[in-house]
């Protein structure tokens, strides 16, 4: 075995085993072929003692196990769809996302996604896009709010040469670039009033004219708009034409903030490793303790944010499983400083060796018994390196 395939190898056991949760993998027979630690602690049984039982009567026992502790494995729920046409996400908000864009792809009907900063409004356009019949024809975004206004007009429907200085050839717009796919209006809240006028005609008309022509043109375009805004009331205000806004809105998604989407971190973390891996980074994986405080922290950058936080981790980590000190200074200060969760007492080598013997290993539940954050505990461990 090579030692960047040795490496890929050891990555994968460190963070199966890191897991904050049950994990279990099965072949295509459904024999059961691997559990991580969490899981062996909660069902009291080897992998190996696992592997050798009938497929049947171990997933059996890991029913039963996640039907005794309520949803299961630390307050999270095990779900067979981890991600779809590209988004990673198993959380309820994320799986009524991915059933939206089934449901929208193949009919042609504007489109609204609605979500704070990085929360991925692009890739649910895109996955729109992928999964309809236009798959095969152009994808083509713009950025409403990244182009000055006289730019912007010509970006999006193209212009004739000599219809501005600077104008010295005919350009086609982005309707045109799209025609037979899809164009992404990416913070459709920040189009001008006179802009808004001339979208709105296209999109009753199907036609729009160059900037200095007088020629239209016909296109066939699907539009998919987002904006981290609230434009029904940035329509009230009278920011946005109400005309438009019903014309956009035909469908609505709504993108949750990562911070109400909290099992999906363990995923988003694991994926991005593996993009690190690829981009030619060394690493063995994510510590317990790093991976509390990733999930106690707000995130609002979102998923952006948590992607940029895993880069500077590994760098941090030089190929060395990454721990809490190697995460960006915000996280580990808001770490060090948000306030408590309600009244707490001091930990202690006793009350936690207590709380872990009566939840059996398991952490998040002792955790709640003794009214602290994971994080907090994970770092009292931690400190305690001859603790046992």
């Amino acid at each position: 075995m090579s030692t960047e395939m040795h490496n890929q190898v050891r990555f994968l056991k460190n963070f199966f085993d890191s897991i904050p949760y049950g994990g279990l993998m099965a072949d295509r027979d459904t024999r059961v072929q691997a559990v991580n630690r969490f899981l062996e602690q909660v069902l009291g049984i080897t992998t190996a003692e696992l592997t050798d039982a009938r497929s049947r009567e171990a997933l059996m026992r890991v029913h039963a196990a996640k039907d005794s502790e309520g949803c299961g494995f630390g307050d999270e729920c095990l779900k067979t769809q981890k991600s779809f046409s590209g988004i990673i996400g198993c959380d309820t908000g994320m799986i009524e996302v991915f059933e939206t864009i089934r449901e929208v792809a193949g009919v042609n009907v504007p489109v609204l996604i609605q979500g704070e900063t990085g929360t991925g409004k692009e890739l649910v356009a895109a996955a729109i896009h992928k999964e309809g019949p236009r798959a095969k024809k152009p994808f083509v975004p713009i950025n409403c709010a990244a182009l000055p206004e006289g730019i912007l007009e010509s970006e999006l429907f193209g212009h004739v040469k000599g219809a501005f200085t600077g104008a010295v050839r005919d350009k086609k717009g982005r309707f045109e670039l799209a025609h037979g796919g899809t164009l992404f209006l990416d913070e459709v809240a920040d189009l001008p009033g006179f802009v808004q006028a001339k979208l709105l005609r296209v999109l009753q008309e199907g036609r729009f004219e160059r900037v200095g022509a007088e020629r239209s043109i016909s296109v066939d375009v699907r539009i998919i708009s987002a904006t981290n805004r609230d434009l029904k009331r940035e329509m009230e205000k009278g920011n946005f034409r109400d005309d438009l806004y019903y014309r956009v809105n035909v469908v609505p998604v709504h993108l949750p903030p990562l911070r109400r989407r909290k099992d999906d971190i363990p995923l988003l973390a694991e994926h991005f490793l593996h993009k690190a891996l690829e981009e030619g980074h060394t690493t063995t994986g994510l510590s317990k303790a790093a991976l509390a405080v990733l999930k106690d922290y707000p995130w609002p950058g979102n998923v952006r944010e948590l992607q940029s936080a895993i880069r500077f981790a590994t760098v941090k980590s030089r190929g060395r499983v990454i721990q809490r000190a190697h995460l960006p200074i915000e996280l580990k200060n808001w770490a060090n400083t948000r306030p408590a969760r309600g009244p707490t007492r001091k930990l202690d080598k006793e009350s936690v060796r207590a709380a872990l013997t009566k939840s059996g290993g398991n952490k998040a539940e002792a955790a709640r018994t003794l009214n602290v954050g994971r994080a907090t505990l994970y770092r009292f461990l931690e400190s305690l390196r001859d603790f046992s």
